[in-house]
């Protein structure tokens, strides 16, 4: 089972994600980026194993549209 959360963000206008925290709740159903804007920023969550074994990060993102 998961021991915690790994939560990652960066800037819109990154490659990279910048910055991470660590939730060591694994019951946690939320936080919050205090100074963060939202419309500045992606953000992305893994789950972390009792072991560290981390997931694949998941963000939700805009889809991408055909033209």
């Amino acid at each position: 089972g998961a021991s915690g959360y790994r939560l990652y963000w960066r800037r819109a206008d990154s490659h990279d994600w910048q910055s991470v925290v660590d939730v060591d709740d694994p019951n946690a159903s939320s936080y919050t980026f205090k100074g963060k804007i939202v419309d500045d920023h992606f953000f992305g969550v893994v789950s972390v194993g009792d072991q560290g074994s981390d997931s694949i990060i998941t963000f939700a993102g805009l889809p991408l549209k055909s033209p």
